[in-house]
């Protein structure tokens, strides 16, 4: 993945190994990239999600840039994916491979 942060326009862009290119604020925006601008895309079942910060109700979530909703709670955690060794971790990286 290749990842590339404008400092002038506070802009964050992924380009994912499938082609893919997906855009976001990481700072001057009331709804950015959280940890300015540092934080990668997961995949999970086909969809791309990033970490994001909300400034005015001061609230972590999920993006999903396919469908341009946020989320309280990623996918993978819904299905009780808790950390990487986990085996539906597993599974679910398969399909970005």
């Amino acid at each position: 993945m290749k990842i590339d942060k404008n400092i002038e326009t506070g802009i964050v862009t992924y380009t994912m190994p499938n082609g893919k290119t997906f855009s976001a604020a990481y700072k001057n925006a009331a709804y950015c990239v959280a940890c300015d601008g540092d934080e990668v895309p997961s995949t999970w079942n086909g969809k791309t999600y990033i970490y994001m910060y909300d400034w005015k109700n001061r609230h972590h979530d999920y993006y999903c840039f396919e469908d341009a909703i946020s989320t309280d709670m990623a996918p993978w955690e819904v299905m009780g994916v808790r950390h990487v060794g986990d085996p539906i971790y597993a599974t679910a990286m398969r399909e970005i491979i």
